[in-house]
């Protein structure tokens, strides 16, 4: 066994200031070669969405050229408007941006959301999110999107750290394997028998969204993905109070 100590992340040791460093360092800018711009607000969808992205070719000479290259090895075979989705997205996450990208971006999902919920993978549709959070039109877009941004991040981080229990994402821990541990900052427990906090985090959600017609299709279907798929939280939850359940009904039968 090792005498080494740990080593902890030099980010988090450092307080905020440090994480804020960080964070800052990937919102430099994409620069713009003499020619390249994204297509303006205006700008005619319709060749965007019946044209299909090709493989990258020619040199990349700019922060722009150098992600849409990266792009279209990634979309290669969507339609053109996941491209340029993927564009506008790349650049309202840096610091400055062109001043139209948040209006154009308004303009594919008030226009395209069809198109692309079903030309995105579940993880172009929370970055989406994450974009509706940072320069949604509306304080719903802003909030849900924040919302959105903030639960899957936290599942991310979670769901990573529960693959080292050595059980798969789809089985839920053993009734009898919880230690009597305090949570972090005097956090009360949440009762899987009776708890509503699951049911009230997507509930919350799903009503905010439903009064903007832009975000709602975006949020309706990944919250949806979210509670039929069986490997997350919300599924394992559901199956250990149905455990719980059994286990009660079976104690109450047996009293009689």
């Amino acid at each position: 066994m090792s005498d080494e100590t740990p080593k902890t992340d030099p980010w988090y040791d450092g307080g905020m200031i440090s994480i804020l460093d960080r964070a800052e360092r990937r919102r430099t800018r994409l620069s713009f070669a003499d020619g390249e711009a994204l297509p303006g607000v205006q700008v005619d969808l319709a060749p965007f969405v019946n044209g299909v992205v090709g493989r990258p070719s020619g040199e990349a000479n700019s922060g722009h050229s150098k992600k849409k290259q990266e792009l279209q090895t990634e979309l290669a075979g969507k339609p053109r408007i996941c491209l340029l989705h993927g564009l506008v997205v790349a650049h309202l996450r840096k610091r400055r941006f062109p001043r139209h990208a948040p209006d154009l971006f308004q303009r594919l999902w008030a226009e395209q959301s069809d198109v692309l919920l079903q030309n995105l993978d579940l993880r172009w549709q929370v970055s989406a999110a994450t974009t509706f959070g940072d320069h949604g039109a509306t304080p719903v877009q802003r909030s849900v999107g924040m919302g959105l941004t903030m639960l899957f991040g936290m599942m991310k981080l979670y769901e990573t750290e529960r693959l080292f229990s050595g059980l798969p994402a789809d089985q839920p821990f053993p009734m009898q394997g919880r230690v009597p541990s305090e949570l972090p900052m005097t956090m009360d427990g949440f009762s899987i028998a009776r708890g509503d906090l699951d049911y009230n985090l997507l509930a919350r959600l799903w009503r905010e969204a439903a009064d903007d017609p832009v975000i709602f299709p975006l949020t309706a279907n990944l919250l949806n993905h979210l509670v039929a798929d069986p490997r997350g939280v919300f599924r394992r939850i559901s199956l250990m109070r149905g455990q719980m359940g059994t286990t009660r009904t079976n104690a109450q039968k047996s009293a009689e």
